[in-house]
């Protein structure tokens, strides 16, 4: 397979990771939702960040290391507990009195981009089952592209990575867009039930956990 075919399957097969629906979904949704558009994308920046740093350490060798039984389910309890956190803070932010709808994310708000960038890179760590894919689908992906060396990496990387920005990017401009249209007490509602998914997917993790430590 040539460069050309390496980036049109990398960005195919990334486009059906980008569509399913999980941590990082839910967390673009709610920030885009709250803040605008740019908030999403900062959360799929965060997101491209940890996926970046990954290829360079299975481009060197250590994808046998990432499909450890015991590692994914250190990933899967950490994941657990940060999703408990992320779930539980959207359930009361969902409630504050002062809950105010799509606030901009502007130039000056430095503290409030890196944290949805850091929220993106919370989702993505913690979600165990993105490991388990990287350690399998995406190494193989990673020894393929090495072949080319440096500019391999580089047209995978950028295949796979533009699916998420394509599938992520319109997720939060619809959310953004949507947030402005609805009523405050279903925007609530809304806050809440992605809360509540992310509470059931902090149990689902915990109990792959288990599973993977003792089954």
């Amino acid at each position: 397979m040539g460069l050309l075919g390496i980036a049109v399957t990398a960005f195919l097969v990334g486009l059906s990771g980008a569509v399913a629906p999980g941590p990082l979904m839910i967390v673009t949704l709610e920030r885009a939702a709250r803040f605008g558009s740019g908030a999403g994308m900062r959360v799929c920046l965060g997101h491209g960040l940890v996926e970046a740093v990954l290829v360079i350490f299975l481009s060197l060798g250590l994808g046998t290391i990432l499909a450890q039984p015991r590692l994914v389910g250190m990933v899967s309890a950490a994941g657990a507990i940060v999703l408990l956190w992320m779930g539980g803070s959207l359930v009361r932010d969902a409630y504050r009195t002062d809950l105010v709808l799509n606030t901009t994310v502007k130039s000056g708000g430095s503290n409030l981009s890196l944290g949805m960038v850091g929220a993106g890179m919370a989702a993505t760590l913690g979600n165990p089952y993105w490991l388990v894919w990287w350690a399998t689908v995406g190494a193989s992906y990673v020894v393929m592209a090495s072949q080319f060396q440096a500019p391999g990496l580089a047209v995978f990387f950028g295949g796979h990575f533009s699916a998420d920005v394509l599938v992520l990017g319109l997720v939060s401009l619809l959310a953004a867009r949507g947030s402005r249209l609805i009523a405050t007490g279903w925007y609530r509602a809304l806050l809440t039930v992605l809360g509540l998914f992310l509470l059931g997917m902090a149990v689902y993790f915990g109990y792959s956990a288990w599973q993977f430590w003792y089954g």
